[in-house]
């Protein structure tokens, strides 16, 4: 009947419904992955979790969502994606709208919030059509395939080298300029490390300063500071 667990761990005292679950539960305990796969060197307790992996390999994507039918490749991702669903159902407009529905964290837009959530379904929407890797923004998508065009856009003002990766320039700055406060985005040089931080948000969209009694989150807690003064 419903409720019924007969498989009992004697290590533990867990207890399962299924067999299966039992087995891979028992295997856990002595470290044992015999479930491996033929592609790749990653290895399995059950043999499900080693089908739900061979999916990636053959780029299928079985797990729908009702909703909106979004596919993934793996069934956690699809539990993830609903969640977001669920919380936007009761999302308020404005800045408290762009808070993840997974883990609570606010970002600046949209845009930053649908990138953000990508970190935690997996999903990686832009392959390269060079090789097989594939990239969660569209950005990342063009930084790469300069690797395969040869394309070097980011130049330097002060010598003749170009470089594929604008981090690339950065460090190379640095020998002409000293400066070692550079952001990693834009090649900005602030003054010190705390500056350096608080303008990364701008790019990242993180708000890790919020206020308790209306939930409006800010990059830094000057601008908190000044806001709570106006409860």
């Amino acid at each position: 009947h419903a409720g019924h667990k007969p498989f009992l761990c004697t290590e533990c005292g867990k207890s399962y419904s299924s067999e299966e679950s039992f087995k891979a539960h028992v295997l856990a305990h002595r470290g044992v992955r015999p479930f491996q796969c033929t592609q790749c060197d990653k290895a399995y307790r059950t043999k499900r979790d080693l089908q739900e992996h061979e999916v990636l390999h053959t780029g299928q994507r079985p797990f729908s969502c009702e909703q909106c039918g979004k596919a993934f490749a793996r069934r956690p991702s699809l539990r993830i994606h609903r969640k977001i669903h669920l919380a936007a159902g009761t999302a308020p407009a404005g800045p408290k709208g762009c808070q993840c529905a997974i883990c609570g964290r606010h970002l600046a837009n949209p845009g930053s919030l649908r990138d953000h959530i990508r970190l935690h379904t997996g999903e990686r929407p832009y392959a390269c059509p060079y090789c097989s890797k594939d990239f969660r923004q569209q950005s990342n998508l063009r930084e790469h395939l300069r690797l395969h065009t040869g394309e070097k856009p980011y130049k330097c003002h002060f010598c003749s080298n170009a470089f594929p990766k604008l981090p690339e320039l950065r460090r190379h700055l640095i020998t002409h300029t000293g400066e070692a406060h550079l952001c990693t985005m834009c090649g900005k040089a602030l003054r010190d490390p705390h500056t350096l931080r608080a303008h990364e948000r701008l790019h990242t969209g993180e708000r890790p300063f919020r206020c308790e009694q209306c939930g409006k989150s800010y990059t830094l807690a000057t601008k908190l500071r000044r806001h709570q003064k106006s409860h």
